[in-house]
């Protein structure tokens, strides 16, 4: 018996727990080759701060808000934290052990969500020691949009514990300068709700025997703020789903971020990455994008951006689903 796996909001927040816009005009049925993109692949943008996030927030300061004597914590590579990235943006979290205290993004002002600035939303959460409170924030400092999730040192207020680590971080707002990246030449040009006219063109069913399958466009990450809200939003981000598939596929996923072909060098840094060759990618690694996970992902390039496609029930190896990459190559290229 097969069994589905979660697809992007619990598997995401899985990965963040470990320590360590117009429509496209139509475009043309691909052929079902994609020859890789002939521009070079881009670098990674410079990230807010220099990429410390020991400069973005003091662990005094995180400590006055949590209550927890938090450490910077790495976070495991996916495509939210990419998207975040392409923008020059930083994304940081600060915990004990497992549990989370703190997580926030850093990006340039000029990607900010106005609708969302200054806004605060607080629901309470069993913690430790007492009821805390879970709060997500989104500020302007300077030059920077300041936004994510914090939860409060038992007892404190919810709004208290993000006055003190937004106040915090103004004080820090002017030791850096924002870089605001260029689009690069080659960036595929997506649309967020255009999963269904994707499968129209690269027939997935068909190409993987799989009768049944249908496209949707995938609920994204939860509970990560409106910095990360906002980076997918600005950055291009899609992620579709196929579903109800009758055949050796029963189900899949991708995730598309524009311009982050360089994400891949971050791939390989994972335990069990292993570069191979797929048709219509310039560059192709199969990896578990949790250790110890059973599930393998393929992370693409075209040279330029950055495609991961997901199988989503257990039995479905990666290499079952390199037949659509040529496809989705093609049609994202339009």
């Amino acid at each position: 018996m097969t069994h589905r796996r979660p697809a992007f909001a619990l598997v995401v927040l899985t990965a963040l727990v470990l320590t360590a816009c117009s429509s496209p005009e139509p475009r043309p049925i691909p052929s079902g080759t994609a020859e890789p993109s002939e521009q070079a692949t881009p670098e990674r943008p410079y990230p807010a701060f220099g990429g410390d996030c020991a400069a973005v927030l003091g662990a005094d300061e995180v400590r006055a808000a949590t209550g927890v004597d938090a450490e910077v914590q790495s976070l495991a590579p996916y495509a939210q934290i990419w998207a975040v990235a392409s923008l020059g943006g930083l994304s940081c979290r600060w915990g004990a052990g497992q549990a989370p205290a703190l997580s926030a993004t850093v990006m340039p002002a000029s990607f900010a969500d106005e609708a969302g600035e200054g806004r605060t939303n607080c629901y309470d959460v069993q913690a430790e020691g007492g009821v805390s409170q879970s709060c997500s924030f989104s500020s302007i400092a300077g030059d920077w949009w300041f936004a994510g999730v914090v939860t409060s040192a038992p007892g404190m207020p919810g709004t208290e514990a993000v006055e003190l680590v937004t106040a915090a971080f103004a004080e820090r707002a002017g030791d850096a300068s924002p870089e605001t990246p260029t689009v690069p030449a080659g960036a595929w040009r997506t649309d967020p709700e255009g999963c269904g006219e994707l499968d129209a063109e690269v027939d997935a069913a068909g190409t993987l025997g799989s009768p049944g399958l249908t496209a949707s466009r995938a609920n994204g990450a939860a509970g990560v703020g409106p910095g990360v809200y906002g980076a997918m939003a600005e950055s291009g981000y899609v992620a579709c789903i196929w579903e109800g598939g009758t055949g050796e596929v029963p189900g899949f996923s991708i995730e598309v971020v524009p311009g982050a072909g360089w994400a891949l060098d971050d791939v390989m840094r994972l335990p069990d990455a292993v570069e191979t060759e797929v048709a219509g990618a310039d560059r192709a690694i199969v990896a578990s994008p949790v250790a110890g996970a059973e599930l393998e992902y393929l992370y693409l390039t075209d040279g330029v951006n950055l495609l991961i496609v997901e199988p989503t029930y257990d039995g479905v190896g990666a290499a079952a689903l390199e037949p659509l990459v040529p496809g989705l190559v093609a049609a994202l290229a339009g």
